[in-house]
């Protein structure tokens, strides 16, 4: 179903309409979702990396726990910041998610974004990108493989790639045990990629029932993402200059209107909100 997204002022629906890439928020979709009181999808975490001194800091939700060392670079434009992490170097992450989707200890519906640019020296490689093992006790749950496609074997592998040395947005959006967006094929995942020059394509994941691999922990229970985290070496070098989390799945157009990678205001401020009254 087609959500509006709640703003990080926390203010949703009828209040305002933040159409602006660069603080995550998508542009309205349909504003009769807001009339008829469809549930609305909030952006529930934000890490923008653009202080060197604090590379865990967040825009919005908790900061990270940094596990091993990671070094700040240069992101996509002037005054994007960005943290490069290598083998054994990850992120732990509380991303404060409410059980979903019928369950009472896992979310089951939630989005992933990531801005990374895939250096050439890891190109190739296995570059992780989410685990799901608050111990990181086995293999990653999303990677980007030697054939630069993105999965993992129980969801299927991209038939697209991701050539090295470039910018790229990557959203993946999940509804487990549902169709997530109602389209054909069925699946409950979808991978949206969108480079620096706009190009953009959608690959469509197999199908999981409820609770399956890909469900998080949540408030519940551990409470814990790990991002580039993989129990054995196959996480290697990336760029990240944005990580978002979503508390809903997106549908492919959702996912394709946040856009590339890109830098608006390089002192992250959101434009004025239009108010909107009945």
């Amino acid at each position: 179903m087609s959500r509006f997204f709640i703003p990080p002022s926390g203010r949703c629906g009828l209040a305002v309409l933040l159409p602006c890439f660069r603080t995550g928020i998508l542009p309205a979709a349909l504003l009769a979702a807001a009339l008829t009181g469809t549930a609305p999808a909030e952006l529930v975490g934000q890490w923008d990396f653009d202080d060197p001194a604090d590379l865990t800091r967040a825009t919005r939700g908790r900061n990270l726990a940094l596990v091993g060392t990671a070094t700040a670079v240069s992101g996509h434009g002037t005054g994007d910041g960005a943290a490069a992490l290598g083998v054994g170097t990850y992120f732990r992450c509380t991303p404060d998610l409410a059980p979903n989707g019928g369950s009472a200890t896992r979310a089951n519906e939630y989005s992933l974004v990531f801005d990374l640019r895939l250096p050439a020296a890891s190109d190739r490689q296995w570059r992780a990108l989410f685990q799901t093992n608050p111990s990181n006790a086995d293999d990653a749950d999303y990677f980007l493989s030697p054939s630069n496609s993105l999965g993992v074997g129980a969801l299927t592998y991209s038939t697209e790639s991701l050539p090295a040395d470039r910018w790229y947005r990557i959203v993946f959006s999940a509804d487990i045990g549902s169709n997530i967006d109602g389209a054909s094929p069925a699946s409950s995942f979808l991978s949206v990629v969108t480079d620096a020059d706009g190009r953009s394509w959608t690959f469509r994941h197999s199908s999981q029932p409820l609770n399956g691999r890909h469900a998080l922990t949540t408030t519940a229970n551990e409470n814990r993402l790990l991002f580039f985290a993989d129990e054995d070496g196959e996480d290697g070098l990336l760029h990240v200059s944005r990580l978002q989390i979503y508390n809903n799945p997106l549908t492919e157009a959702e996912a394709r209107a946040l856009g590339p990678p890109l830098v608006i205001d390089p002192a992250n401020r959101p434009p004025a909100a239009p108010e909107i009254t009945a």
